[in-house]
């Protein structure tokens, strides 16, 4: 079953763009009505940053990462092309009378939507779903004042929330703007928490949860902090300024494995005797989901060390200290790097090991596989003796 997965992930990814042409297809006649996006929630087009006032925050950079310490025999094809990644440019865009949804689709007056600050992972923007995904007379809430959107298509997700929405904040508060509403969403427990150690009060808020539309006559929209999976050093810089502060200040032990017992994919599948193995070496079992915020933020302050499959805890590194270790273990169809790109933002000694599991077929772009994983505790052993981790005394 997996193995079938696999291949229908390989080889039905070239028709998607197919699919969703011949569904915009279907959609595109509705963008002829007159007010069509209210009468059914599908813009008119595309426009661009362009044609809108912009105050540019931060200039496009170039961004060069130090390759990955490992003991596999060749570095995963994913690292070589992150060696080198263009950021681009931060701004914010200020318009009046705009739309702006819960998934982050950013629409102007004359119903278009704003390609440059609309962005949907995995998509390209005629492939949008707002575009394939119409709403007959959608639910918008109206705001006769300015109102600043921070809504994203992976809002939920926590390291996009903490990555790509809260930076939007400062890019605000660089460019000296002040707003008597925020539209975001404010559901899970870790953005409550987040809001609320930022002092966000309950009033400026808008819950982009209750309303899915909101229409405001000045929309203020900061723009994505950086591409996807590459947050830029600016946007590190803010979660550590605003947040390490208020860290927890309990005693936390030095060197973690954060388990994936609750989660729905990359568990571990001989714990047990990972567990016994990383004991002689003082490394402590935690759960994230049990933590709050600002007690996260504490632990990864004071860590030396962490070991952990691939997953969304591994964000917390933007609040450890210089040269704190990192070991990420990965399943074989699920490689993603964006944790050894963090790491060179904030100067960690990063390592990395490829466990035993299904390969996959060749060519395939392996990403976001949720297979769990059975370590090498061999393996394992050398890699230690790299990061030089000792065991305990």
């Amino acid at each position: 079953m997996k193995k079938t997965k696999m291949y229908l992930r390989q080889y039905l990814k070239p028709y998607a763009k197919h699919i969703y042409k011949i569904i915009g297809g279907i959609m595109f006649p509705l963008r002829f009505f007159p007010r069509s996006f209210e009468l059914f929630g599908v813009p008119k087009g595309v426009d661009s940053c362009k044609n809108f006032d912009c105050i540019q925050v931060y200039p496009k950079e170039t961004i060069k990462r130090a390759k990955p310490k490992t003991i596999e025999k060749k570095i995963h094809p994913k690292f070589l092309c992150e060696y080198k990644r263009s950021s681009p440019e931060a701004f914010v865009l200020m318009m009046d009378n705009g739309y702006s949804s819960n998934d982050g689709a950013n629409i102007s007056k004359s119903e278009k939507l704003i390609k440059e600050i609309s962005r949907q992972i995995g998509h390209n923007i005629g492939e949008h779903t707002i575009f394939r995904s119409p709403a007959f007379l959608p639910k918008i809430q109206k705001y006769m004042c300015p109102v600043a959107t921070l809504t994203g298509s992976e809002q939920s997700c926590y390291f996009h929330w903490l990555f790509e929405i809260l930076p939007r904040i400062h890019l605000l508060n660089k460019a000296k703007i002040k707003t008597e509403k925020i539209y975001i969403e404010n559901k899970t427990r870790f953005q409550k928490q987040s809001l609320s150690a930022l002092e966000y009060p309950e009033e400026q808020i808008i819950n982009s949860c209750k309303y899915p539309f909101i229409f405001a006559s000045k929309l203020i929209v900061p723009s994505p902090a950086g591409n996807s999976g590459n947050p830029p050093k600016w946007a590190c810089q803010y979660l550590r300024d605003a947040f390490l502060p208020k860290a927890s200040k309990k005693k936390f032990p030095k060197r973690i494995y954060i388990s994936r017992a609750g989660a729905r994919g990359r568990k571990i599948e001989n714990e047990e005797e990972f567990l016994e193995f990383i004991g002689k070496y003082g490394f402590v079992t935690v759960k994230l989901e049990d933590i709050d915020f600002l007690q996260q933020v504490g632990l990864f302050k004071s860590i030396d060390a962490v070991i952990t499959p691939h997953g969304a805890g591994l964000s917390n590194l933007v609040f450890c200290r210089k040269n704190t270790k990192v070991i990420e273990l990965f399943s074989p169809d699920a490689v993603n790097v964006c944790y050894w790109s963090l790491s060179n933002i904030v100067e960690l000694n990063y390592y990395y090991m490829i466990e035993k599991g299904i390969k996959p077929p060749k060519y395939f772009a392996a990403h976001e596989g949720f297979d769990n994983i059975e370590v090498d505790i061999k393996k394992l052993e050398k890699l230690f003796d790299l990061a030089g981790v000792k065991k305990s005394k």
